[in-house]
């Protein structure tokens, strides 16, 4: 899947957000119906989905997207260049009056390249590694962590709105924060292909800079430091740089004696050793660190940088092609698009469900897979077990494999029993959930949150609502409980964590 089609996927379902489920629900099963041919391969459903649903506006926000990263890219690009070019022509300025320092040169376009690798490399370690690297902080953590407190701040700014739009703009900048959680990978694989880009245009730029003003100027070059370093281990130093082509390309190792003779002292403004043949001016012999320069720059500079910027293009592609698509509101889209729809207003206790049931007479054709679930009774909720197992395979053609309860008032024997019952858990199935909507949700968060922490976190948690008429027929949640709810739930940015009604009225 493209980046721009994952985004106009992304942006449809928080648009859809706005819509009655029930009608959503409706609307989804009646494109399902259409797509059937397609079996239930997601990235194909999902993109049929997105054709049918999307209104028929000119640029799509995945193509906006796409075409400010394409354009923000050549902004790099130019400034990159423009960069590099600026930069090596502050350190090779020479007006005569004093040679050009290799130094300066070998500090930035060697030391400081190297250091921003190993920075690149070391934020590819697992995580495990990275704890016990000192001083490794992690660069796309911090840049996440900014935007969650820009998210914040957004939040204040706009404390003013009416309280639907403020409610609403909330909602959206917590579906964005778990978005960002769904999407770490890509959004780190879009910044490193970003300054890669920069990086490669700062080297590129710096490399014909050079040439420019090594082929149409004589630049005298020289060597000089405080610390006490012998030309000997000068000359060491420059060996081990050269290592990567001194091998194949002897000439461009600078020899001792272009080393002798290209250290100057600026008191008193002269080289130590006097070239070795009297025939060649000064100048001439420490221009001899040309080639050097330009190779270290070009091994140093942009080979990396070309290797970095297509292995990120790279990881960037493979990430976006396997992309597991099974968060929360995905699985609720795909299961909205193959269940079939129920053709009924209210579930009785004792009511069956037959082939009859499904709207429009349509029977389904293709089986739809069954697998286990553990359940789990939230608060007072009073719902026979019989009753309970044939309300879930109705709504999910799931079987119930654990039954358990939580939420009541005496913590130990509930919340902390099915927590301790869950982490030792092997299989990943589904948790399912079933509460009264009328309850207040803000009494299931704290209940949520340990859950998360004692399962994996792609697992699939349901919140399951279940409302009941005075005659105890099993009805859907009114749309202000259900809108309670998940806002409530929205606060976790959990993107395993969903909401569903346990009935579907047509």
């Amino acid at each position: 899947m493209k980046l721009a089609e994952l985004i106009d996927i992304e942006c449809q379902i928080l648009k859809d957000d706005d819509i009655d489920p029930g009608e959503l629900r409706k609307r989804d099963r009646k494109i399902g119906l259409e797509l059937e041919n397609l079996g239930k391969d997601k990235n194909k459903l999902l993109l049929a989905w997105l054709k049918r649903v999307r209104t028929g506006d000119l640029y799509s926000p995945g193509l906006l997207f796409e075409t400010g990263f394409r354009w923000f890219g050549f902004f790099l690009v130019f400034f990159g260049l423009l960069m590099g070019g600026t930069t090596v022509a502050t350190v090779l300025a020479y007006d005569g009056s004093s040679p050009v320092n290799l130094i300066h040169f070998l500090a930035i376009f060697v030391g400081v390249q190297l250091l921003t690798i190993l920075f690149f490399l070391t934020n590819l370690l697992p995580a495990f590694l990275k704890k016990i690297l000192p001083g490794n902080g992690n660069f796309y953590n911090f840049i996440r962590e900014l935007n969650y407190l820009f998210s914040r701040l957004t939040g204040k700014i706009f404390s003013h709105l009416p309280k639907n739009k403020f409610s609403k703009l909330f909602s959206d900048l917590q579906q964005l924060k778990i978005r960002q959680k769904l999407y770490s990978t890509v959004e780190k694989w879009l910044v490193i292909s970003l300054t890669q880009r920069f990086s490669l245009a700062f080297n590129f730029g710096a490399l014909i800079t050079c040439l420019y003003l090594i082929t149409f100027s004589d630049l005298a070059f020289a060597w000089n430091t405080t610390l006490q370093i012998s030309s000997a281990a000068f000359h060491r130093i420059v060996s081990l740089i050269a290592f990567p082509w001194s091998a194949l390309y002897p000439d461009g190792l600078p020899s001792m004696d272009l080393v002798e003779t290209s250290r100057y002292f600026r008191l008193n403004g002269e080289y130590i050793v006097t070239p070795a043949n009297p025939d060649l001016s000064q100048a001439a012999a420490v221009g001899g660190w040309w080639l050097f320069l330009i190779l270290a720059l070009t091994f140093y500079g942009l080979l990396p940088r070309i290797i970095l910027f297509s292995f990120a293009k790279l990881k960037l592609k493979i990430t976006l092609s396997k992309l597991p698509m099974n968060s929360a509101d995905f699985e609720s889209l795909f299961d909205r698009l193959t269940r079939p729809l129920l053709e009924t207003g209210a579930i009785k206790p004792d009511k069956t469900i037959t082939d009859d049931s499904f709207s429009n007479g349509f029977k389904p054709n293709f089986k739809i897979t069954s697998k286990n679930c553990t359940a789990i009774k939230w608060g007072d909720l009073e719902i026979p077990d019989a009753e309970c197992t044939k309300l879930i395979r109705d709504r999910f053609n799931w079987n119930i494999k654990n039954k358990l309860e939580a939420g009541s008032l005496d913590y130990n024997s509930s919340d902390v029993a099915a927590l301790n019952f869950v982490e030792g858990q092997k299989k990943n199935d589904p948790i399912l959930i079933i509460a009264e909507a009328w309850e207040a949700p803000t009494s299931i968060l704290y209940f949520l949150k340990k859950l998360r922490q004692v399962t994996s976190l792609d697992r699939q948690i349901i919140v399951g609502l279940v409302y009941a008429d005075s005659k105890q027929n099993r009805k859907s949640p009114l749309l202000e409980d259900f809108r309670s709810w998940k806002k409530e739930l929205a606060t976790l940015a959990d993107p395993y964590l969903r909401i569903e009604s346990m009935v579907e009225e047509s």
